[in-house]
């Protein structure tokens, strides 16, 4: 920093990230005086903290920049489908490329973003010299701005959203695990665990291999199966067994569970590193021969970002290539070896999930994707859909819910042959137990929260987080003056944002909760309030609770219908005082809503005590 002081003096510019030492700016000669552009929230908070004049992102991104963004984000993840690398990149008959399209988004986005931001400043200020940080530096080179001048020393960040699991043992006890430590440390526990609970396959039922279920959200399925069917469950991600309650659940249903011991050796090993060390060659090589092609692709508005998307696909491809050897190899031993049915996922983006469907698909099973939750069902969702691996585009039949997304289906063009409605077996025990809770003491306000990702461009604006955290402060203090006690339960996404310290600062008091299954808080709440559209909505009005959906954000995506049945109250920053007071003092308005939701929760959800049969019926038909 000090020897590039005598560099910066007339600099008029200064660009700022969140790799930024904000505090280096304090150190800049007539700092005041120059202009500070934050081009991400986190770099805002920091220059906010310090009481430093600045300007953010938001004021060089127009709405349809940000629409532009997750346009050209979505064609730039698909680079796999080019035609040489649909051709190179593929082990076995699966891409690899596009193994890892949803981590690529994550890291993209932001990348994109802070271009557009980029190109609008050089239009405003054209003949500006800039000062900046590595990151934005390597950034505003592949736009040919001349009068860039680099200060700090935080280079290119190459971490991705899956590096690291997060292990939390209590609400307030968590560390973090590297990716590779977590699986050889979950694939260690297993293979003594699992032999504990192994059961045989019977060769006179039928065979479904379940990819990545948690045993104890789908424990009435499993126990419905227990003398009809082998269920195989094959979690390479999520551990099968990880407490008392998961391991009860697989003993006594007599589900069987993948061991990777009873695959993996030294030979297996050896053939995964020789195969790693090919396609690592590989694509150096694809992307030295094929430069011209990928800069032309790799494009905004004339200015090629090759050098930029290089740097971050090459780190990603060196982290992820051995797990997507390995993954590939078991996924066709085991379809090869059970030869199950049928094969059933939850979502078709996970990295295993792309892998065993594809096997399947090559072997003439069947693939059943069972919804899992309720998705964002407005007429224009459908891409992102698509994006989330939430509808049936590989897999064969979708085993959804009820009448609801079935009729959602059908508008985004899936034809009814590829649509079974089974209901959900989550919720079993949630409807027969239901009506113990009616008069419980109602404890608190419930309060679910879920931050702004790195997914979708307009959660990258400043306003859109600085919302977020308004409509937390916002609740916390409503429920002050309304002396009402205060419970927050975070989204369980490992990127969730941590609020704790946030809400703490407000009140102390207020409880913010991390770990554990909302399911479990929800009978005891007198209403219940989520920020935007979430699946915890739906299962408060299952438990007859009053819902507020706290809108902060607009996807565009169009109304979902749990908005549209007006089932749900839904508030924004300035009516939400109004709503819940009201709410909270009149009965009759609460009778009606939980009136108008059991409706929709009839509409929603079907067979609502008998879905796992259902699916168990469904299943011995395939």
């Amino acid at each position: 920093m000090e020897e590039s002081l005598n560099n910066i003096k007339n600099s008029e510019i200064i660009l700022v990230d969140s790799n930024s030492n904000v505090r280096d700016i304090l150190k800049i000669q007539n700092y005041e005086l120059k202009k500070i552009i934050a081009l991400d929230f986190d770099s805002h908070r920091s220059l906010q903290s310090l009481k430093i004049d600045h300007e953010v992102l938001d004021h060089y991104l127009s709405e349809n920049d940000l629409t532009d963004i997750q346009n050209l984000c979505s064609k730039f993840i698909e680079w796999y489908e080019l035609p040489i690398f649909s051709k190179e990149l593929i082990f076995d008959g699966v891409n690899i490329g596009k193994l890892f399209y949803v981590e690529f988004n994550y890291s993209l986005v932001p990348v994109i973003t802070k271009i557009y931001a980029l190109l609008n400043i050089i239009k405003q200020f054209p003949n500006q010299s800039f000062l900046t940080t590595p990151i934005i530096y390597e950034l505003a080179q592949c736009l040919s701005i001349s009068k860039l001048i680099k200060f700090g020393d935080i280079g290119p960040n190459s971490s991705f959203l899956y590096d690291t699991v997060q292990v939390r043992i209590t609400n307030s006890l968590s560390f973090n695990l590297s990716r590779t430590n977590y699986l050889k440390i979950k694939n260690f526990v297993e293979t003594f665990l699992v032999k504990l609970v192994q059961q045989r396959i019977s060769k006179n039922k039928k065979t479904f291999l379940l990819v990545e279920f948690n045993p104890v959200k789908y424990s009435k399925l499993l126990m419905s199966a227990k003398s009809k069917q082998n269920l195989l469950l094959f979690n390479r991600r999520r551990p099968s067994i990880w407490n008392l309650s998961s391991f009860g659940i697989i003993k006594k249903s007599r589900c069987s569970v993948f061991k990777y011991s009873d695959i993996v050796d030294e030979n297996f090993n050896f053939s995964v590193m020789e195969h790693t060390m090919s396609f690592d060659k590989k694509l150096d090589s694809l992307f030295q021969n094929n430069n011209a092609l990928l800069t032309e692709f790799f494009s905004i508005q004339g200015h090629s970002i090759w050098s930029v998307i290089q740097r971050i696909l090459t780190s990603l491809w060196k982290k992820r290539i051995v797990e997507a050897i390995t993954e590939i190899k078991i996924a066709k031993i085991v379809l090869e070896k059970y030869k199950p049915n049928a094969v059933l996922v939850w979502s078709e983006n996970g990295l295993n999930e792309q892998i065993v469907i594809h096997f399947a698909k090559k072997m003439g099973l069947s693939v059943i994707l069972i919804q899992h939750g309720l998705y964002d069902d407005g007429k224009a969702a459908i891409e992102f859909n698509k994006f989330a691996g939430v509808i049936p585009i590989n897999s064969d039949i979708i085993a959804c819910w009820g009448e609801s997304l079935q009729n959602s289906l059908k508008e985004w063009g899936i034809p009814q042959s590829k649509i079974r409605v089974i209901g959900s077996s989550l919720y079993e025990d949630a409807f027969k137990n239901k009506s113990k809770f009616r008069h419980e003491n109602q404890k608190f306000i419930l309060f679910a929260t879920s931050a702004p990702t790195n997914y979708i461009s307009s959660d990258l604006t400043v306003q859109t987080r600085e919302d977020y955290f308004a409509s937390i402060k916002k609740i916390c203090e409503i429920t002050l003056k309304l002396n009402k006690k205060l419970v927050i339960k975070l989204h369980p996404a490992q990127e969730e944002i941590d609020i704790t310290d946030f809400v703490k600062n407000i009140d102390p008091k207020i409880k913010v909760i991390k770990k554990g299954d909302i399911m479990d808080l929800i009978p005891f709440c007198e209403i219940f309030i989520s920020t935007e559209l979430s699946t915890t909505l739906l299962e408060a009005q299952i438990f007859e609770k009053p819902t507020i959906s706290l809108s902060v954000r607009n996807y565009k995506f169009g109304t979902p219908k749990i908005f549209d049945s007006k089932s749900c109250l839904v508030a924004n920053l300035d009516n939400i005082e109004s709503i819940m007071t009201n709410l909270l003092a009149d009965k009759t308005l609460q009778k009606n809503q939980i009136d108008i939701s059991n409706c929709f929760v009839s509409y929603y959800l079907s067979n609502q005590n008998t879905a796992s049969e259902k699916l168990i019926e469904f299943l011995e038909s395939v």
